[in-house]
């Protein structure tokens, strides 16, 4: 019958008739894929025909272009590297990337101010080394000297929370010179005679060890010499702790000094004023071994040494 689906069989009484193929269809089969269109089937087939035309013409181009290159000897045909190629155009992007840098800073509201804070600041190290008395070697000199100063305080720290104190609480602090190196034992021995440190008077609560112990530091650090001080723990001694000196001597080591004062009352007594050196041992006995003294007097130990740390 004329209104007889083609592919179920299904009698329509509106039948659906294709615009592709012209066939006619129920309801559920009219569409062209669904009634597998005669059409739609040549369509696609002439498509793939085509491209498959295009296709092999490109590559018949191809070879023919491939067969008319000139062949070299196997010796002479080398192929180019890439990683050349992918080096220049590295290369390339740097050269964008550090003239985008300083055309954008060039063009920033922050490069003129910069430029003023670096000049006044390496004039005004400059002006103040020079009065002084100490030479400064232009621009960048006067710059690092900001950044480093030749001379600056540190305080005496323990550890992250401890500070060794003066006798009236605050921080014991000394004078560090950058261009203070460690001496040799003979030119230890040599600034040590020309100091008078132990000299001072020893005033409990005011002046007493810690104060020795900065004072021949500093005077140290100004003649060149780097010094260290070191905090010691006693056992059997009144005061619990004291101070003296260390210096790293380049060829003998490590040199402890003493030049703890006496009292007024010893000085009273007649007991005579002077500086010695210590051995310094986890155990042993602090003995000082005075190298200015009188005949006739002897030094008594402070205690004995349960442990000691080189501060600074």
């Amino acid at each position: 019958m004329v209104n007889e689906c083609e592919v179920c069989g299904s009698v329509e009484v509106i039948p659906f008739r294709c615009k592709r193929c012209g066939g006619v269809f129920c309801g559920e089969h009219r569409l062209p894929e669904y009634h597998d269109c005669m059409a739609r089937r040549d369509l696609a087939r002439k498509i793939f025909l085509e491209q498959s035309s295009s296709e092999s013409a490109h590559q018949t181009r191809e070879r023919a272009t491939v067969d008319s290159t000139p062949r070299l000897p196997n010796r002479l045909h080398k192929p180019r590297k890439s990683l050349s190629k992918g080096f220049k155009y590295q290369l390339s992007g740097f050269r964008y990337g550090v003239r985008r840098f300083f055309r954008r800073l060039l063009r920033s509201s922050y490069i003129i101010p910069l430029i003023l804070i670096i000049i006044v600041a390496s004039v005004a190290s400059y002006t103040v080394y020079t009065d002084n008395g100490s030479s400064v070697d232009g621009f960048f000199k006067g710059l690092s000297d900001i950044v480093y100063p030749p001379v600056y305080t540190q305080s005496l720290k323990l550890d992250s929370n401890t500070y060794l104190a003066n006798p009236d609480g605050t921080h014991a602090c000394v004078t560090i010179y950058r261009n203070a190196t460690d001496p040799t034992y003979d030119e230890l021995m040599s600034f040590l005679w020309q100091d008078d440190t132990y000299l001072k008077t020893y005033v409990p609560g005011k002046f007493v060890c810690i104060n020795f112990a900065t004072s021949l530091s500093d005077n140290a650090e100004r003649n060149g010499i780097k010094a260290h001080v070191v905090s010691i723990e006693l056992s059997g001694y009144p005061y619990g702790g004291h101070a003296c000196n260390a210096f790293n001597t380049t060829d003998r080591g490590w040199v402890f000094v003493d030049v703890t004062g006496n009292t007024a009352e010893q000085n009273a007594q007649g007991q005579p004023k002077s500086w010695g050196l210590v051995d310094m041992k986890v155990g042993y006995p602090y003995l000082i071994r005075p190298l200015t003294f009188t005949y006739g007097w002897t030094e008594e130990p402070l205690g004995r040494i349960i442990s000691y740390q080189i501060v600074s």
